[in-house]
């Protein structure tokens, strides 16, 4: 039940955030003029950035063998 809360809150922020008044409009805007390797380094990093803060703390636990 927990999940299915999570993801109906998030849907509802991010409608909220980006939906009201176009505002997706302006992002797309603004990454529109990225040449092919740009847009590749920063995907690539943006993937990098979410699988490290989804599962970092999962792995430091295990490292760290937390709690003692």
């Amino acid at each position: 039940m927990y999940p299915i809360v999570l993801v109906l809150i998030s849907i509802v922020f991010n409608i909220l955030v980006f939906c009201h008044n176009k505002n997706y409009l302006a992002i797309s805007e603004m990454f529109s003029t990225e040449d092919y390797d740009t847009r590749f380094k920063r995907s690539v990093l943006c993937i990098l950035y979410s699988l490290i803060t989804l599962f970092g703390s999962v792995i430091l636990i295990d490292i760290l063998r937390l709690p003692r």
